[in-house]
């Protein structure tokens, strides 16, 4: 009786040694065009969640099935993916995504690279406010525009309306926003 059980366990467990001894660590090194590493770069292995990370000096190491793919990506980079086949060490060099680079954000007073704005931007088109019954165009962005606060000052005809955008937060100036009509900075007194 003992035998018959000991004969199965070992026959389960010889099947499944071949799958254990398949798997295999490779090294490598992700480069940039000019030769220095990239650190953070995702190497993943395809179809499956089994992955790593650059280090500082775009060195890694993962161990994966001997007929992988690696799926090779970062921001900025384009996604590449390379065929483990029988090697054990894997240089890859990846090339810059140059349309993510090159996003620009078209601001009130400028443009600037997407990389650098540091506030929020929001922006309205012509064509939701063209057709709206208002009499200023401080009433036709009011509620349409996230932090942008608008409160009528009173109820005569031509008052003024106050206008915070994000709260009172300015230390040296006044609150009011800047307006930017046309490329032309306007002070809030200058709206004549």
């Amino acid at each position: 009786m003992k035998k018959k059980l000991f004969i199965p366990l070992v026959c389960t467990v010889a099947a499944a040694a071949p799958a254990w001894a398949q798997t295999r660590a490779i090294t490598g090194r992700i480069t940039g065009a000019d030769g220095a590493g990239i650190p953070g770069v995702t190497i993943l292995e395809q179809g499956t969640t089994n992955g790593t990370s650059t280090g500082p000096d775009g060195a890694f190491s993962l161990t994966v099935q001997p007929s992988a793919t690696l799926v090779v990506s970062s921001v900025g980079f384009t996604t590449q993916k390379v065929v483990v086949g029988d090697r054990s060490t894997v240089a890859v060099t990846l090339k810059e995504d140059a349309v993510a680079l090159s996003e620009a954000v078209v601001i009130g007073y400028g443009s600037q690279a997407k990389s650098e704005v540091t506030g929020a931007v929001t922006q309205i088109a012509g064509s939701a406010v063209q057709n709206v019954p208002t009499v200023s165009f401080e009433q036709a962005i009011q509620g349409r525009t996230p932090g942008v606060q608008i409160n009528q000052g009173s109820g005569k005809l031509g008052a003024g309306v106050q206008i915070r955008v994000r709260g009172a937060s300015s230390v040296t100036a006044s609150n009011q926003p800047l307006y930017v009509i046309d490329g032309i900075p306007v002070t809030s007194n200058d709206t004549g």
